[in-house]
């Protein structure tokens, strides 16, 4: 049975009481971990608001694990993520996961923004994994990969073990978390999407001569709830066009966009593309994005048919996340979601 935890984008612009509040619900209503993004943008630090929310659920069970999905690996140093995630675990009893991913590396516009060079994210994760692994089990760490240099590089106190998580699509990603990590982090997946990606996984991780189940799948489980069920899917399609149309300059074939193409989306994403490209707005998009297409991948809708979506979209995955699509600053919106689906 997929077990069930919770998701909050920082976008979201909830107070820190708020967050307190819903991580006390959370608790109270199950649900077995809390996840924060840490995305690929100038917000708030991942590994305070995980530890904020810890002992706020400490105070209802003895707190929840707690995990960040995912890291963007672009941004940190192995030393200093190894620090944070070390730090974080001893001061949550090890109730604490690290998620990372490669970010937008392969997009020439992030690379600008942020100085980032441009190298393999397959092979950028691959290096991040074989260092922090033995770092935060307290080896001395040297390595000469593709996109990282350390001589003899350790921490300095002991920490209880760090499960390491890494997000995926395609299928290098994929076969690099059936061989390397604790789980897999997916991203608007379909049902048969997750099923096609746990066996790639699992094929890689045989290949690695590890046991059965050593990488746990896991996604967001995006839910949208107003009782006009037309206001629950506009909110719901802004929220994928930013992952699902090709940003100006990327490749259709790479990224997100290429994810969305592989499930068969491609065609009506062209044409929703074709109509920005003659100038529709963000609302008009919304309106124009199918139904389908959502109810494929998320739950757009009233309360009382949060939980059976839930249990369907989430087949084959080890871990859910429910994860609110509110508008900002809307906290009663998002313990709505968490008593619906819990």
């Amino acid at each position: 049975m997929t077990r069930l935890g919770v998701a909050i984008e920082q976008m979201t612009r909830l107070t820190d009481d708020e967050q307190a509040d819903l991580m006390r619900l959370a608790a109270r209503l199950g649900y077995e971990s809390a996840w924060t993004p840490a995305p690929a943008a100038l917000e708030r630090d991942a590994f305070q608001i995980c530890l904020r929310w810890w002992e706020a659920a400490r105070a209802v069970r003895g707190g929840m694990t707690v995990g960040i999905a995912v890291v963007p690996l672009p941004f940190w140093t192995v030393p200093a993520l190894a620090v944070a995630a070390g730090t974080l675990a001893s001061m949550t009893g090890g109730r604490f996961i690290l998620g990372v991913g490669p970010s937008a590396i392969h997009i020439p516009s992030f690379r600008a923004r942020y100085g980032v060079a441009r190298v393999s994210p397959v092979e950028l994760v691959r290096d991040h994994l074989r260092a922090l692994r033995p770092m935060l089990r307290g080896d001395h760490v040297s390595n000469d990969g593709a996109t990282l240099r350390l001589a003899d590089a350790w921490l300095a106190f002991h920490a209880p073990a760090v499960p390491l998580y890494m997000s995926a699509m395609g299928p290098r990603m994929l076969e690099l978390a059936g061989e390397l990590s604790d789980g897999v982090c997916l991203n608007w997946c379909t049902t048969d999407e997750i099923a096609r990606s746990r066996a790639t996984v699992e094929v890689a991780a045989v290949g690695a001569k590890r046991p059965t189940g050593s990488v746990q799948v896991v996604q967001s489980i995006r839910v949208s709830l107003d009782p006009d069920p037309e206001v629950a899917r506009r909110r719901l399609a802004r929220t994928i066009l930013h992952y699902a149309l090709a940003r100006p300059g990327s490749s259709p074939e790479r990224g997100y966009r290429g994810h969305f193409a592989r499930m068969g989306f491609d065609a009506r994403l062209r044409a929703l593309e074709r109509m920005r490209e003659e100038g529709a707005s963000d609302a008009v998009l919304a309106d124009a994005f199918p139904a389908e297409v959502l109810s494929d991948l998320a739950y757009f809708g009233v309360a009382a048919g949060a939980r059976s979506a839930v249990e369907r979209l989430s087949r084959g995955l080890d871990l859910a996340l429910i994860r609110p699509v509110v508008a900002p600053g809307d906290a009663a919106g998002v313990a709505a979601v968490f008593e619906a689906c819990a």
